[in-house]
């Protein structure tokens, strides 16, 4: 990839500060698409071989979920990339992703997440009252504060460089309290 393309086609604002790929490598995650897929193909065995009697539902029912949804599941990778001005995540090849702007960034903070407890799972995961997240593994973030209570939560292996790269690229530091302990000006 050179310096002036991006993972989502449009033209690069400059050189690319932070990238990031994940893949969904959990073993609970790859049993239970081993425990399914072994399933489906153990109905489908027993539908075409031994009554020799299979319909297409049968044959649809392997072919997605014996075959397709755990390649599909295996391929995909979560990629973060940082240039300067945007942030840009998404879930590849399956999903565009969502593209930010810095200057709409109001806060960047490295976080700690749960993503069972509070996100319901890994994945892209919306919650109306917490935003949007885009989780692979881990309990490592980066959170984007976005203005009217708008969150973006990208988990990442690295993510104090992520949000560093994040306030490179132009958003601002986290405000930190003055001597006296509060936050207002003057």
């Amino acid at each position: 990839m050179s310096e002036h393309d991006t993972t989502d086609g449009g033209p690069a604002t400059g050189p690319v500060l932070f990238t990031e790929q994940q893949r969904f490598r959990q073993w609970w995650l790859r049993g239970l698409l081993l425990l399914g897929a072994a399933l489906v193909w153990t109905v489908w065995v027993d539908a075409v071989f031994a009554t020799r009697d299979a319909d297409v539902g049968v044959w649809v029912a392997w072919l997605l979920t014996g075959v397709l949804v755990p390649v599909a599941v295996l391929s995909l990778r979560l990629e973060t990339t940082v240039e300067p001005g945007r942030v840009h995540v998404r879930f590849a090849p399956f999903f565009r992703g969502r593209t930010v702007e810095v200057t709409s960034v109001l806060d960047v903070r490295a976080v700690k997440v749960r993503p069972i407890v509070e996100w319901g799972g890994y994945g892209y995961r919306r919650n109306l009252r917490k935003g949007v997240a885009f989780l692979v593994q881990g309990k490592d973030a980066v959170q984007l504060s976005l203005g009217a209570g708008h969150k973006l939560v990208i988990g990442s292996q690295r993510a104090d460089v992520l949000a560093r790269a994040v306030r490179a690229a132009g958003a601002p530091d986290p405000v930190a309290p003055d001597a006296d302990g509060d936050d207002e000006l003057g």
